[in-house]
């Protein structure tokens, strides 16, 4: 009886984790809460896990001790077990590294201007929309909190300091 309520109890928990999968033909998208949008975040109980994490468990069995889940396709938010491997940190760092979002410097976001750095919190359009409220005379404080953003880098992209104008 105990083993027929603990079936049913993981049948209940993977038909609420795959009702948050949106299944495409490479990455199956995570559409349920994450982690600071980057990972998935599935919750067991009063557990938060990383849902790329689960999956991988369903599909190979348990994670080794110290591993990694990581990713082929660099998308944290992925859960296709064809996509995910696990690795040790500097498996992880080396990958992170070779690939696409870091082929532009040695860092997340380092040399990377706008839109294209991945820390970016706005858009071109928001930049322009900050210098626009500003002229039209809201405060460095009123424009942060419109824009959840500092006002030390509202200043910033007042001034030119960053978001830059293009020429």
């Amino acid at each position: 009886m105990a083993q027929e309520k603990r079936s049913y109890a993981d049948r209940e928990i993977a038909l609420r984790f795959w009702r948050n999968v949106d299944f495409g033909e490479g990455c199956w998208q995570w559409k349920g809460g994450t982690f600071g949008g980057r990972y998935g975040q599935f919750r067991i109980g009063d557990l938060k896990l990383r849902a790329h994490r689960i999956s991988y468990v369903w599909f190979f069995g348990s994670i080794p001790v110290g591993a990694f889940v990581c990713h082929h396709c660099d998308n944290g938010l992925c859960v296709n077990p064809l996509h995910l491997y696990a690795g040790d940190g500097k498996t992880n760092a080396r990958d992170r590294e070779e690939r696409t979002i870091f082929r532009h410097g040695p860092a997340p976001g380092k040399g990377l201007l706008g839109e294209r750095n991945p820390a970016a919190k706005l858009t071109e359009s928001g930049a322009y929309c900050v210098r626009r409220l500003h002229k039209e005379g809201w405060s460095y404080r009123r424009i942060s909190v419109a824009f959840a953003m500092s006002k030390s880098q509202i200043a910033n992209i007042v001034k030119g300091r960053s978001w830059a104008q293009q020429r």
